[in-house]
């Protein structure tokens, strides 16, 4: 068994079975001090009608789909990350100290 397990779901609710993203986020070794690198795995199944028009699509409209879609993601992580509720939150929380020698 790898990583959490999974907590059951409330009455009511799916869960989808079809796309895992994994991320990996290293420090560089750049001067700047809030320089990383982040690295991303997914993994989604697709359907059968997805597959056969993939299949017809060149690899390049592909990448610069995904590429797009990753893109996206980092955009939504930047707010997230220098959004003002988040850094009070930093800053009022038990574990501030901590998150301060993350940055």
């Amino acid at each position: 068994h790898l990583g959490v397990p999974v907590p059951p779901l409330p009455k009511g609710y799916l869960r989808q079975d079809g796309e895992a993203v994994s991320f990996k986020i290293c420090k560089t070794s750049s001067a700047d001090e809030a320089s990383f690198r982040l690295t991303t795995i997914r993994r989604t199944r697709l359907s059968k009608a997805r597959r056969m028009s993939q299949s017809f699509t060149p690899a390049a409209f592909l990448r610069r789909h995904y590429r797009q879609q990753i893109s996206a993601f980092c955009d939504t992580l930047d707010r997230l990350l220098t959004s003002a509720p988040l850094q009070k939150r930093l800053k009022e929380s038990p574990r501030a100290h901590f998150y301060e020698q993350v940055r």
